[in-house]
């Protein structure tokens, strides 16, 4: 009884769901199929009563054991038998997850035969005169740094030549222990390429595995015509939703580095900074926006943030949450905007657009782009249907 009941439980709920968001005019959850949830609650449920069984027969067996063996303590037999199945039940999930995680981190480690040579750009991490080498930059770090555009592409594309060779700065979980020595690294790249000295500085968050949007990197270097530079740090090499745990070092080491970057930026002749700006998908929105958690968008503005652009929010972002419930305290001069359209448009403001399945393959979302007054930002809008993406132009 406990399995159809509970499935009618989860589909009245999930109907509710629906029928609440509807009302509400939120379309976040519309693509969600109600017989592939109910599907889902039934597996797992089926799980959880296979789990009870076995948890059942094995507390049993020891129990017949324990009152075969010393009569004396059948009172605790049952008891005992219990408490070493839960615990055979729980090492054995617990050892499958833990090898589950090294098998998935042993393949975002993993040298792909198109990416197992290091680039000659010296302006990338790994390249020649860099000082984090290339075989800890994980899988995906040796991605980014190789598909680096070209002078050569950016002028056939742009119809213009280039006016520099684009930077991108990688740092690994591996390429060091520790927190500090991850963000030294990424400043003395910073400082060896020359980064900020470019139009524009983006620092970057990336998703659980170490993912960067290559649309968004691509297109900062078109636009800026190679005159720009991408920085990131690991934090994980599993996919963001096993990364979960790992939020906490990842707000820490992106709260170090914005620290030691805005350090820099105010050092600088105010005329000569580079445009800094910020970029985050998936967990990656959360350990971006939550280097400013419990304070507000002006924050974020001393820090000398120019623009950002925030991909998927999970709901769980504490900065984003502190901003809905709170608009007004968090972003008093209403900067902050969340759009649920395909097009928005803002001078100086944060965006959080939804793209619907049918929205074109790049939109525009900004006039004034990186510079508020001449390009346009774009944005090209996830495979996912219903993808959250906040922008601050």
């Amino acid at each position: 009884m406990a399995l159809p009941a509970g499935a009618a439980v989860s589909a009245w709920h999930i109907h509710r769901v629906h029928k609440n968001a509807a009302a509400m005019g939120d379309t976040t959850i519309e693509n969600v199929s109600l017989g592939k949830s109910v599907g889902i609650a039934v597996g797992v449920g089926a799980g959880v009563i296979g789990l009870q069984a076995g948890e059942r027969v094995i507390a049993h067996g020891v129990s017949r054991g324990i009152s075969r063996v010393a009569p004396n303590y059948d009172a605790v037999s049952n008891p005992v038998g219990h408490a070493v199945a839960l615990a055979l039940l729980g090492g054995g999930l617990y050892a499958g997850y833990e090898y589950a995680v090294r098998r998935v981190e042993q393949g975002g480690a993993a040298v792909e035969p198109a990416y197992e040579v290091a680039t000659q750009s010296p302006m990338v991490s790994g390249g020649p005169g860099s000082v984090v080498p290339f075989d800890t930059l994980s899988r995906e770090g040796r991605r980014f740094v190789n598909m680096v555009l070209s002078r050569d592409e950016i002028s056939e594309v742009m119809g213009e030549p280039a006016v520099a060779d684009p930077i991108r700065i990688f740092v690994g979980l591996d390429s060091a222990a520790e927190v500090e020595d991850r963000v030294d690294l990424v400043m003395d790249e910073l400082v060896r390429t020359g980064a900020f000295d470019r139009k524009v500085l983006c620092f970057a968050s990336p998703t659980g595995s170490g993912y960067i949007n290559y649309v968004l990197a691509e297109a900062l270097e078109y636009m800026t015509l190679g005159d720009s530079a991408i920085a990131t740090m690991q934090y994980s090499m599993l996919p963001s939703s096993m990364s979960l745990t790992r939020t906490g070092l990842a707000v820490e080491q992106n709260r170090d580095l914005m620290h030691a970057v805005t350090g820099y930026l105010r050092g600088m002749d105010p005329e000569k900074r580079p445009r800094f700006v910020l970029f985050g998908e998936s967990l990656g929105a959360l350990t971006m926006q939550d280097v400013w958690r419990h304070r507000t968008v002006e924050a974020m503005d001393r820090d000398f943030v120019h623009s950002s652009i925030f991909l998927g929010t999970p709901s769980a972002t504490e900065f984003a949450k502190a901003w809905r419930i709170n608009p007004a305290k968090v972003d008093p001069s209403g900067k902050v905007l969340e759009v649920d359209k395909v097009f928005a448009t803002c001078s100086s403001a944060t965006t959080t657009t939804r793209f619907p399945s049918s929205a074109p393959t790049s939109c525009c979302v900004a006039h004034g782009g990186w510079g508020r007054s001449t390009s346009a930002h774009r944005v090209s809008r996830s495979r996912r249907p219903g993808v959250r993406v906040s922008v601050s132009c």
